[in-house]
């Protein structure tokens, strides 16, 4: 599954354009980031979204077209020193492979040193269930009314796994 060169970088400035060209296409939360925003307002509130992280990884995938190589994806990353709380953005150019790949790499390679902890709402379930069938996740159970009456969360967590 991860022959195609998937590799995951930590976030620099050079890559915030990535996250206007996202923005600019539809592909960033808009309770978070509401249409209308010119670049410095944007930059400005993607800031503060992710001031507070411990980091910001920028997953890179294989380009659809051509042999090239671009981000696909960002995780920011909340720690309390063990536990790992991962935030996924993809781009609205990843691929379906893109993101399996993606996931599937950094997952690989922070369950080394973290146990990593995701609630997702019941839409994002199918991806997180077929993380679980690569033994990359695994289901810790249901959180009823985690994003409100009658909008439940699952939660999945990493097996810590020492190389």
């Amino acid at each position: 599954m991860l022959k195609r060169g998937v590799s995951v970088h930590r976030g620099t400035e050079a890559d915030l354009g990535y996250f206007w060209a996202a923005y600019r296409k539809d592909g960033m939360d808009p309770e978070r980031f509401p249409r209308g925003l010119s670049q410095d307002q944007f930059l400005g509130r993607l800031e503060r979204q992710i001031g507070s992280a411990a980091r910001v990884d920028i997953i890179v995938g294989r380009y659809a077209k051509g042999d090239g190589f671009r981000p696909v994806g960002a995780v920011v990353v909340a720690t309390d020193g063990y536990h790992v709380f991962p935030v996924v953005t993809w781009f609205p150019w990843a691929s379906d492979r893109n993101r399996l790949e993606g996931a599937a790499y950094w997952l690989n390679e922070v369950r080394r040193s973290h146990l990593a902890v995701f609630k997702v709402t019941m839409l994002e379930r199918g991806f997180f269930d077929r993380l679980c069938q690569y033994a990359l996740l695994h289901r810790v159970g249901v959180l009823p009314d985690w994003y409100g009456a009658g909008s439940g969360a699952m939660e999945y967590c990493t097996r810590l796994v020492r190389a």
